[in-house]
This record gives C-alpha cells, sequence and structure tokens, in this order.
C-alpha cells in the first residue's frame, strides 16, 4: 500500500483549511471562547475544589459540541456546548445575580458569533453591509437581554401568585407575534 493513499486526502482536507475566510475562523474562535467562559463561569466556585465527574462530564459534553459547531455552526448539535451551562447554573447553590448575567451575556455573545458564522460564507468575505445588519439586529437582541435581566432583578424580591403565567404566555404570544417573519405584502 503506498503512502500517498492515506496522506493525499488528509493533505486535500488540509489545504481546504486554507480557503477558509478568516473572519470566519475569528467568529468561530470568539463563540468558542465566549462559551468556555460562560462554562468556567458556572463551574468554578469556592465550593468546587477539585474535579469531579460531574465536572468533567459537563466539559467533555460542552467540548462535543463546540466541536460540532466548529465543523458546522449551524447544526442541532451545538445545543450540547450550552447545556452543562445552563445546568450548572441551575444546580450551583451560590448563585449572584451578577455570575448568572455575566454568563448568560458569554452565553448571548458566543452564540451570536456561532449565528453570525453560520449565515456567512465559508469561503468568502463578509460584506460590511451585512456586518452592520449583523450588528444592529445584535443591538437590538442585546438591549432587550439588559431590560429583560433589570426587570427579572426587580421582580425577584416580589412574590407573585399563579395569575402570572396568564401574562407571561400572553407575553410569549406577543414576542412570537414580533418576530415571526411575515410573507411578503402581509404587514
Amino acid at each position: 500500500m503506498r503512502a500517498g493513499v492515506l496522506i493525499d486526502p488528509i493533505a486535500d482536507r488540509l489545504l481546504e483549511l486554507r480557503r477558509i475566510a478568516p473572519v470566519q475562523w475569528g467568529l468561530r474562535g470568539g463563540g468558542t471562547l465566549a462559551v468556555a467562559g460562560a462554562l468556567a463561569l458556572a463551574l468554578i466556585s469556592p465550593s468546587t475544589s477539585g474535579a469531579s465527574v460531574g465536572i468533567v462530564l459537563a466539559v467533555l459534553v460542552s467540548a462535543i459540541g463546540l466541536v460540532a459547531l466548529w465543523f458546522d455552526p449551524d447544526t442541532d448539535l451545538g445545543v450540547l456546548a450550552l447545556l452543562p451551562v445552563v445546568a450548572a447554573l441551575f444546580l450551583r447553590g451560590d448563585l449572584t445575580m451578577a455570575l448568572a448575567g455575566a454568563t448568560g451575556l458569554l452565553l448571548l455573545l458566543g452564540h451570536a458569533a456561532f449565528a453570525i458564522a453560520a449565515v456567512m460564507p465559508v469561503h468568502g468575505t463578509l460584506e460590511r453591509a451585512a456586518l452592520r445588519l449583523a450588528v444592529r439586529a445584535l443591538a437590538g437582541v442585546a438591549v432587550l437581554a439588559v431590560v429583560a435581566g433589570l426587570l427579572t432583578v426587580l421582580l425577584a424580591r416580589i412574590q407573585l401568585g399563579p395569575w402570572m403565567i396568564v401574562l407571561g404566555a400572553v407575553a410569549a404570544v406577543a414576542l412570537w407575534i414580533a418576530v415571526v417573519p411575515r410573507a411578503p405584502g402581509r404587514r
């Protein structure tokens, strides 16, 4: 068996990596750093004094999700990168508002980076108009996240009754109507 039979396909795949746009590498790297930072914030606390099975499992599951996102930023397996962060925050006993906000902001940045990487051309360049559109959409999402976070902090001390489920359902339907794209010609 010739060595070229094994080496040529690997070399071809490595040469294909050179054609990927630098912006695409930057978006995927930035998304990875943001999600890894969120995972570190969620897992590291004074009560964790070493590597436990849960921490190792959370890092492994998140790494699998991040590798899947590196190969295809539009894959549904990317949710594996976020689930350990949410689970760690849910199970954490000493969660503060600042820690939850910082972790949420990092998750938002990671998700936005992978979302932009999913819609931009892999081998092309990102046009300035498309970048402005993405930043404008991200700014709207960031403002909405800050307003929702502040509202959560303000309402955290208030004891709300079961009637809030009705208001929450109405708010969810209104948000869904606001963001679902409309057919052309219908307003």
